[in-house]
């Protein structure tokens, strides 16, 4: 990211937390698990293709960045949310 807009490594991140109070890595999970969170509502794609689609890889490291963010796994999430409905 640093390269595309011509500035180091540092300086992205200290511009990353100067305006979104976060690190880079922060925030591309952040974006990754909501990307992630909005296929689990929407679709009954299995956790691996939405690990992979999302960026995250593995099944593993899906359900360690949503305990970081949401303190759930993927899969009680899909449940929780399909109960509400």
């Amino acid at each position: 990211m640093a390269e595309r807009i011509h500035v180091s490594e540092r300086q992205l991140a200290r511009l990353f937390k100067t305006e979104l109070c976060t690190t880079p890595a922060a925030y591309i999970e952040s974006v990754r698990v909501e990307m992630a969170r909005n296929r689990l509502e929407t679709s009954d794609e299995s956790l691996v293709r939405i690990a992979i689609t999302c960026g995250l890889s593995t099944t593993d490291t899906l359900t360690r960045a949503f305990r970081r963010q949401l303190n759930t796994t993927p899969a009680e999430y899909r449940s929780r949310f399909r109960t509400r409905q």
